[in-house]
């Protein structure tokens, strides 16, 4: 299990105007935290017990490798119990011919594709399938100062 923090800043944003005789100057400056864990092996998969479902349920997203016509990466952006959203650069307008992926087109910052748990776990190559275990990969990223932790939440009991 490999954790890594950083330290990201935002360049300088410079603003100037003229009023009258007067010239100001504004400069905001944004700093904000990433954690980060890779995921190999056996972790990498999708289900309630998952490291994977655990980082969408909390803010976080994750880089995942994948099988769809060749192995590339994707990014998922969050899930519903049942269903993964997903970033999918490798953007097919047919959904590899799958009646229960849907295509997303008025999200584009967010996810361009709604798919379904049981397409990821399968070793064989198909559509969206996370392959053999030797060879699946993610990386689980959080904004440290959104992610939901257990200090964050509060639990009502009744």
């Amino acid at each position: 299990m490999q954790q890594i923090s950083f330290l990201f800043m935002v360049d300088a944003i410079s603003v100037s105007f003229s009023k009258g005789d007067r010239h100001e100057k504004s400069i905001t400056l944004s700093v904000f935290r990433v954690k980060s864990r890779y995921l190999s092996g056996k972790e990498v998969y999708l289900g309630n017990e998952s490291y994977v479902n655990d980082a969408l349920r909390r803010g976080g997203t994750v880089v995942l490798r994948l099988f769809s016509d060749e192995w590339h990466y994707v990014l998922l952006t969050g899930e519903d119990g049942e269903h993964v959203y997903m970033f999918d650069p490798y953007y097919d307008q047919e959904g590899y011919g799958l009646d229960d992926i849907q295509i997303v087109e008025n999200c584009p910052t967010r996810y361009n594709r709604i798919v379904p748990w049981k397409y990821f776990n399968k070793i064989a190559l198909k559509a969206y399938s996370l392959g053999p275990y030797q060879g699946r990969e993610a990386i689980i990223l959080f904004n440290k100062n959104t992610e939901l932790t257990s200090e964050k939440t509060i639990e009502y009991f009744i």
